[in-house]
C-alpha cells in the first residue's frame, strides 16, 4: 500500500519532503527494512490527504509490527472499554435491550417434577420461577453459559423491579486453551453482566472454568427457595422440580460450587470495603511494580501529588468508623511512599480533567472520605501534571486521551503492570429506587465496580501500554498547550473572585 502511494515519486523527492535518508528509504520500499512509526507519520503527512487511507496505512503498519493476535486483542480491548460506557442504564443513550422481556407468571404446576419440551414452555417456567422469587424476595441461584440474552433480560427485569433481590450467578466458561477466541468470549460475558451491576442491584457474578468433557446434559440451573429448574444449553427443554428435599440439595450443591469460583465483577459500595480492597491490592502489587506501572484515570491521577497531611485529613471524616480510619492510616504509613516512588505512565480524559477542576474530587475516592481540594490547590496539582508532561525524563509521565479516537467510560480507573494483581475500577452513580421501582434523584449512590478476570485485564494492559504509539492520545505538544490554557483560565477565574 505504501509503494502504491509513493509510486509516482522518486526516492530523492520523497527524501526531500520527509527528511528520511534516501538509502534507507530505498530499502524500506524494497522490503529490506521495516518502516518506523515516525517515518510512516512523515510520509502520511507529506503524501496522504485522505483520513481513511491514512488509517489503513497505520493499521497495516501495526498489523505487520505486532502480529495478528495482538492487533486483534488491542482492537477488542478498545471496543470493550468503550462498550462499558454504552451499557450504562443510567446513560441517556442506553438502548435498554436487556430490559425488553415479557414477564408472565401464568404457569400451572401439578407434580413434584414437570418435564418441559418446548422453548415456549421453558420461557414460561423461567418467568414463573423468577417472578415468584422476586415477589417473595427469595434468593435466586443461577448457573448458565457465557451469555444468554433471554436469561439476562429476566435478571435485568427482576433486579430493576427489586434492587435488593439477592442473585448469585455462576458462568460456566470454557478454559482458555479450548477457545478459538477466548478474549471475545470473556469480554462478551463482562459486557453482558455490566448493565445489571450498574442498576446498583444485589447481583453477584462468578465464573468457573469447565472442559467440554465435563459439561452435563442439563448444565444450566435456576434455583430458588421453592423450585429447581434444570435447562439444556438451547433453553428448549427443561425439568422443573418442586420437591423440597431436592431443591434444598440443589441449593447446597450450588453454594458449595460457588466457594470454588472466582468473582467476575465485584461491587464496592461502602468506604470501609473500598479502603480494605485498595490496601489489599497495593499489598499484592508490592514488589511487582518496582519499575513501571500504567494507569488510565477519568481525572488526572492527583494521588501522586497529595501530601500525607491531606490524606491523613480524610481520617477526620471517618473517625466515627475506627476500621476505616485505621485503613487510611495503613495506606499512608505502609503504602504511600512506595506508591509515590513508582514510575508511572498515566492517561486521563478532558472530560475528567474538567470534572476535577469543577469539583476538586476524583470519582474513585468515596465521598465519605471528604477528599476535596480547594481551587488554589487544584491549580497547584495540575501544574505538577504539566511539569511532568514537559519533563521527558520525569518518573511520572502523563498523556491526554483524544476522545475523538477513544472514549473510555466515565469513572474508569485501570492500574497495572501486566501482572495478575492488575485491577480495573468503573465508578457509577446509580440511583436508589423506592418499592415501586421509580428512580429517586435524591438517592444517588456511587458504586465502585471491579473487574477481576485476569484474561481480560491482560488484554487491557497491552492495549493501554500501546496508547502512546497511537492517535488515541494527543501529542506531547498538544497536551502541554491544552493544559497551559486550562491552568491559565483557572488562574484568571481565581483572581476575579
Amino acid at each position: 500500500m505504501l509503494n502504491e502511494i509513493l509510486e509516482d515519486y522518486s526516492d530523492v523527492r520523497v527524501a526531500h519532503l520527509t527528511g528520511i535518508e534516501r538509502t534507507r528509504l530505498n530499502r524500506i520500499r524494497n522490503g529490506k527494512f521495516k518502516i518506523t512509526l515516525p517515518e510512516l507519520q512523515k510520509i502520511i503527512s507529506a503524501f496522504v490527504t485522505d483520513d481513511n487511507q491514512a488509517n489503513k496505512l497505520y493499521d497495516a503498519y501495526l498489523f505487520d509490527k505486532i502480529g495478528r493476535d495482538k492487533y486483534n486483542s488491542r482492537i477488542l480491548a478498545k471496543e470493550f472499554l468503550e462498550s462499558l460506557r454504552e451499557a450504562d442504564p443510567q446513560d441517556p443513550d442506553f438502548d435498554g435491550s436487556y430490559a425488553r422481556t415479557n414477564i408472565s407468571s401464568d404457569f400451572d404446576i401439578e407434580d413434584d417434577l414437570t418435564v418441559l419440551r418446548s422453548p415456549v414452555a421453558v420461557r414460561h417456567a423461567m418467568n414463573m420461577v423468577m417472578m415468584q422469587a422476586m415477589s417473595q424476595k427469595e434468593k435466586i441461584r443461577i448457573i448458565s453459559s457465557s451469555v444468554s440474552e433471554y436469561l439476562l433480560s429476566q435478571i435485568f427485569t427482576v433486579t430493576s423491579a427489586v434492587p435488593d433481590l439477592e442473585i448469585d450467578h455462576i458462568y460456566s466458561l470454557a478454559a482458555v486453551n479450548e477457545l478459538p477466541e477466548p478474549l471475545t468470549y470473556y469480554m462478551g460475558v463482562a459486557k453482558a453482566v455490566y448493565p445489571i451491576f450498574m442498576l446498583n442491584s444485589n447481583y453477584r457474578a462468578y465464573y468457573m472454568l469447565v472442559g467440554h468433557a465435563t459439561n452435563a446434559l442439563m448444565p444450566y440451573h435456576i434455583i430458588t427457595n421453592r423450585f429447581g429448574l434444570l435447562l439444556d444449553p438451547t433453553f428448549s427443554n427443561a425439568i422443573l422440580v418442586k420437591k423440597k428435599d431436592v431443591v434444598m440439595l440443589a441449593q447446597h450443591l450450588f453454594d458449595d460450587r460457588k466457594k470454588k469460583c472466582s468473582a467476575f465483577i465485584t461491587k464496592i459500595n461502602s468506604t470501609e470495603e473500598y479502603l480494605l480492597h485498595y490496601c489489599n491490592i497495593l499489598e499484592r502489587t508490592d514488589g511487582l511494580m518496582k519499575d513501571l506501572y500504567y494507569s488510565i484515570d477519568y481525572e488526572p491521577c492527583m494521588l501522586d501529588f497529595l501530601t500525607e497531611k491531606e490524606i491523613y485529613g480524610c481520617m477526620e471524616r471517618v473517625k466515627g468508623d475506627p476500621k476505616a480510619a485505621n485503613l487510611v492510616k495503613e495506606f499512608v504509613g505502609k503504602f504511600y511512599t512506595p506508591f509515590m516512588q513508582n514510575k508511572q505512565i498515566s492517561f486521563f480524559t478532558k472530560e475528567g480533567l474538567h470534572s476535577f477542576i469543577d469539583t476538586g474530587t476524583i470519582k474513585e475516592i468515596p465521598e465519605t472520605l471528604g477528599l476535596v481540594v480547594d481551587k488554589k490547590r487544584r491549580i497547584e496539582i495540575l501544574q505538577c501534571v504539566l511539569s511532568c508532561m514537559k519533563d521527558e525524563k520525569s518518573g511520572k509521565i502523563y498523556y491526554l486521551i483524544n476522545e475523538k479516537e477513544f472514549k473510555p467510560p466515565l469513572g474508569l480507573r485501570y492500574f497495572g503492570a501486566g501482572v495478575k494483581a492488575d485491577h480495573m475500577f468503573v465508578i457509577s452513580n446509580s440511583y436508589s429506587r423506592d418499592s415501586s421501582g421509580e428512580n429517586k434523584e435524591a438517592g444517588k449512590v456511587p458504586s465502585i465496580l471491579i473487574l477481576t478476570n485476569s484474561e481480560i485485564l491482560s488484554a487491557v494492559f497491552d492495549f493501554i501500554e500501546s496508547l502512546p504509539e497511537t492517535k488515541m492520545v494527543y501529542s506531547r505538544e498538544e497536551s502541554i498547550e491544552y493544559m497551559e490554557n486550562v491552568i491559565s483560565e483557572m488562574k484568571k477565574e481565581l483572581s476575579e473572585q
